[in-house]
């Protein structure tokens, strides 16, 4: 196969509908960019594609191929290369100017008229076909064009007309195909799927969001905001490759017989870790992790949540609420600049927000999620498990963010206090009915953060856990899930 046929090919499933797919797709391209044997022909091949997309979304899978190149892979794109890039989008849009802004921070506002088909007529009149397969976009498109709304305009109704304009462009008419290899949602799916026709919603959905921008519904801060979570990758992220599993992260192997024993195994395995990890003398101690422990007929994902705790009296809580709490409930933390990379200052809940009382207990968590600006649905299963940080225990400063190819660092002028990293020996891009991802992740904190943080608050280091297991009776069919609890390390005098 030529080497010409091969770039085709490869540049072809940058459209193709598994998410999985774009995502290694994106990644093959800039490799090619970046070898000196390959580049020439791969810079005219992906320019050469970007002329001939139709669909401004599709457009933004290849940008992001450019991105890679500079921010991951680490060869800086030169000025002449940006503009050969930005030349090459015959169909820019509110999301194409993030992209570039992140190659070059000075790019200029949009003439955001240029990117809309203006307001829609008055005339214009609603098509059942655009309700009809919205469903095929995510949840969050219509939570957005419902917020967009609530400032006084018909964005939906714009939207449906942009999308309009999208098929009439393209030449396309509403028709669902495809979605036959997608597969079942009550057995083996692609977990991240998108259609073509899924592609002119996005595409119809930027032209809107620069439409409310151009009449002022919008500031550009705004536009640029909501066209982030579009993107499907967050950068910094992305640039983090999966590792192999803690060691000693608890493991079953083996089938059992007629009676279900793994949860006691699990519990016992759990059980030699918190060990291991409260009386060892290394540097770091695992302060939250979620994964999968074991696969087969039935499946069990382990969670473990860190936390700070006391007791001041005889009544304990009920360990399935506080594990609610500390998996779903926790504030979140967020960049304290937007854009399409975690990268520097982290603005998280203080101790004040996330302490909190169960019946006679006091509790501090040592970990929330981090929110990125995207939606980074590529690596959907990292959506699925999050990506934790610490909480500030000593209320010593400003946390930084940064990521690496090993890991999400927490850092404390230049110091690291926490890292995050996770690991996917079992992904595949399909996923089966409910079951969760076959992977998982864990954060480390420097341990002398802990030690400091309990002679300061007065309350002891302590795991929350909870097993979930997956079962069902039938080849097909939603597993029903059940649950177990544990908690370990707790202090159950009262203090005074």
């Amino acid at each position: 196969m030529s080497k010409t046929l091969a770039l085709d090919l490869l540049l072809q499933r940058l459209a193709w509908p598994s998410g999985m797919v774009r995502e290694r797709t994106c990644i093959g391209i800039s490799n090619a960019l970046v070898r000196r044997d390959t580049y020439p022909l791969a810079k005219k091949g992906v320019l050469k594609w970007l002329k001939q997309q139709r669909l401004e979304s599709i457009i933004c899978n290849g940008l992001l191929a450019w991105i890679h190149k500079q921010s991951i892979n680490g060869v800086k794109l030169t000025k002449a290369e940006i503009e050969d890039v930005r030349d090459a989008i015959g169909f820019p849009s509110a999301l194409s100017w993030v992209l570039l802004k992140h190659l070059i921070p000075d790019e200029p506002i949009p003439n955001w008229q240029s990117l809309n088909s203006g307001t829609a007529p008055q005339a214009h009149a609603t098509t059942p076909d655009f309700r009809k397969h919205i469903h095929i976009l995510p949840q969050n498109y219509i939570s957005l064009a419902e917020t967009i709304s609530k400032s006084g305009v018909d964005f939906f109704k714009q939207w449906e007309y942009e999308w309009n304009c999208v098929l009439t462009r393209c030449g396309r008419k509403p028709y669902l195909r495809g979605t036959d290899l997608w597969g079942r949602s009550d057995d083996q799916h692609i977990t991240v799927y998108d259609t073509q026709l899924s592609e002119t919603y996005r595409s119809a959905f930027l032209r809107a969001l620069a439409w409310a921008t151009m009449i002022g519904a919008l500031s550009a801060s705004d536009s640029e905001i909501l066209a982030t979570k579009i993107c499907p990758v967050d950068v910094g992220i992305w640039r983090v490759q999966p590792s192999k599993p803690l060691q000693h992260w608890p493991s079953i192997q083996e089938e059992p017989g007629t009676i279900d024993t793994i949860p006691i195994e699990i519990w016992r395995q759990v059980e030699q870790l918190w060990e291991e990890q409260r009386r060892g003398q290394t540097e770091w101690v695992l302060s939250q992790a979620s994964g999968r422990v074991h696969s087969g007929n039935s499946n069990y994902d382990l969670e473990i949540y860190g936390v700070l705790q006391s007791c001041h009296g005889p009544k304990n809580p009920e360990l399935e609420k506080i594990l609610d709490w500390s998996s779903e409930e926790i504030p979140y933390i967020l960049m304290q600049d937007g854009g399409i990379e975690l990268k520097g200052p982290i603005i998280g809940p203080s101790i004040r927000r996330v302490r909190q009382r169960f019946s006679d207990w006091q509790l501090i968590p040592l970990a929330t999620q981090v929110r990125t600006w995207t939606i980074p649905r590529w690596q959907y299963w990292r959506m699925f498990r999050g990506v934790w940080g610490p909480i500030d225990l000593l209320n010593e400063g400003l946390l930084k963010v940064r990521c690496t190819k090993d890991a999400v660092w927490f850092l404390r002028e230049k110091n690291p206090i926490a890292r995050w990293s996770d690991w996917s020996c079992g992904l595949t891009e399909t996923s089966l009915a409910n079951l969760s991802p076959a992977t998982g992740e864990m954060l480390l904190i420097n341990r002398k953060i802990i030690e400091k943080s309990e002679a300061k608050q007065s309350m002891v280091f302590c795991w929350l856990c909870r097993i979930t297991g997956y079962n069902r009776e039938h080849k097909f069919g939603q597993f029903k899930l059940f649950h177990d609890y544990r908690i370990f390390g707790e202090r159950l005098l009262v203090q005074a």
